[in-house]
C-alpha cells in the first residue's frame, strides 16, 4: 500500500518524502513549504506532486518543468540548489504548481532575486466544476476517432444536487477527516446516481487503498478506466492494486497502458519496476526504477527497490549505493530502519571481501 499512495499522488504506493533540508551553502537557493488541501492537510499516505518552473512571462503550466518533488504525508516539500536551474540564467522567480485529484491546480510564485530562500504555503481548492450540474452523456453514444477518450467523465458534472452534496461530503471525509470508510458510503451513492462519473470511482479506489482492500480498489480503478479510457491515474491505480496482490503480469499490463498515456509518470515507472521485479525481469525492473528517479530525483522508493533488486543480482556495491541514496532522500521514511540495517550488513560484507 505504501508504494501506491506515494506514487499515485502518493506512492500511490510507497510513502515518499522530499529531500531533507540538510546544511546549506551561502550560495544555495531553496524553496520549502507545505501543500494544504482546503479543509485540511493531505491525508496520511498521500503525496501531492509539485512542479517548479521558471515563471518569466509564460503561463506556468505551459513551461517545461525544471524540478519535481513529492511531498510527505503532511504536505511538506523542499527544492534545493535552485541556483543550478534558475540563477545561472538570471531566472530567479519560480512558480510552484501543486496537483491533486478532484482539486484545482494550485500555483504560488516565489521571488529569490533578493533572498536565498523562501517558505510558502500552497493551498489546493476543491474543483467545484465537478459538482455543478451539466447535461448527461449517455453510455450509448459511440465515440469517434476525434473525440477525447475521457469525455464521459473528465469535466463531467453531477446532475443531482443530492449526488453533488454526497461527493462533497466524501471528499471532505477522505481528505479532511481522513475517514476513508465514511467517504465510501457517500461515494457509493454518487456512483449509483451517475455510473459514468469517473472522479467518484477514483476517490473510491483511493479510499479502498487506504483501507488495504486491494481487490475493491482494483475494481474501482478499473471503473475509472472504463469511463475515462485516457485517464492515466486510473491505470496507475489498477496496477498498484494488482501489485499489492502480487498479480505481477496483470499489473504490468495496466502500468504499460498508463505509460502509453503518460510517458513521464514517475510513479508508474516505479510501480512497473515492482511488477517486473516480481516477474523476475530484474534488468528491465532496474531500467524503469532508474527512469522514475530521472523524472523525479527526490523519489526515494525506487532507490530502495533497486537496492533489493541488486541484492538479488548479487551486486552488493550497487545495492549499498541505492540504500544510501534512499536514506539521503528519506532519512525518516518508513523503510529507513530496514535500509540502515542493510547498509550495515553490506558494509561489513564488502570490508570482508
Amino acid at each position: 500500500m505504501r508504494s501506491f499512495f506515494v506514487l499515485f499522488f502518493t506512492g500511490i504506493c510507497l510513502c515518499l518524502l522530499p529531500a531533507p533540508a540538510g546544511a546549506q551553502t551561502a550560495a544555495s537557493r531553496t524553496i520549502s513549504g507545505q501543500v494544504v488541501l482546503s479543509g485540511g492537510p493531505a491525508p496520511a499516505g498521500f503525496s501531492v506532486l509539485l512542479t517548479i518552473v521558471t515563471s518569466e512571462n509564460a503561463v506556468p503550466r505551459a513551461q517545461t518543468p525544471v524540478a519535481r518533488a513529492v511531498t510527505d504525508a503532511d504536505g511538506r516539500f523542499m527544492f534545493d540548489h535552485l541556483e543550478e536551474v534558475g540563477g545561472n540564467a538570471g531566472r530567479e522567480v519560480f512558480a510552484l504548481i501543486g496537483h491533486f485529484p478532484a482539486h484545482k491546480d494550485g500555483v504560488v510564485f516565489v521571488d529569490l532575486r533578493q533572498q536565498a530562500s523562501g517558505n510558502v504555503t500552497l493551498t489546493l481548492e476543491p474543483d467545484r466544476e465537478v459538482d455543478a450540474p451539466a447535461p448527461r452523456v449517455e453510455a450509448s453514444v459511440r465515440k469517434t476517432a476525434d473525440e477525447p477518450a475521457n469525455t464521459r467523465s473528465n469535466g463531467r458534472q453531477l446532475a443531482s444536487p443530492e449526488a453533488r452534496e454526497a461527493f462533497a461530503r466524501a471528499r471532505e471525509s477522505l481528505f479532511g477527516r481522513h475517514d476513508p470508510e465514511g467517504s465510501l458510503k457517500d461515494l457509493k451513492q454518487v456512483t449509483k446516481s451517475d455510473p459514468w462519473f469517473g472522479p467518484g470511482y477514483l476517490l473510491m479506489g483511493l479510499a479502498d487503498m487506504q483501507l488495504q482492500r486491494w481487490s475493491d480498489a482494483q475494481w474501482a480503478f478499473e471503473e475509472v478506466t472504463k469511463v475515462e479510457p485516457a485517464n492515466a491515474e486510473g491505470y496507475l491505480g489498477v496496477g498498484s492494486a494488482l501489485n499489492e496482490q502480487k498479480s505481477w503480469a496483470a499489473a504490468q499490463k495496466a502500468l504499460e497502458e498508463c505509460l502509453g498515456l503518460r510517458t513521464d509518470y514517475a510513479e508508474a515507472h516505479y510501480e512497473l519496476a515492482r511488477s517486473l521485479s516480481g516477474l523476475g525481469k530484474l534488468e528491465d525492473a532496474v531500467a524503469h526504477a532508474q527512469r522514475a528517479v530521472e523524472i523525479n530525483d527526490d523519489y526515494a522508493s525506487p532507490h530502495a527497490l533497486m537496492g533489493n533488486i541488486y541484492l538479488q543480482m548479487e551486486e552488493p556495491e550497487a545495492a549499498l549505493k541505492e540504500f544510501q541514496e534512499y536514506l539521503r532522500i528519506e532519512p525518516q521514511g518508513s523503510l529507513a530502519p530496514e535500509a540502515k540495517e542493510m547498509i550495515g550488513k553490506l558494509k561489513k560484507l564488502l570490508e570482508e571481501k
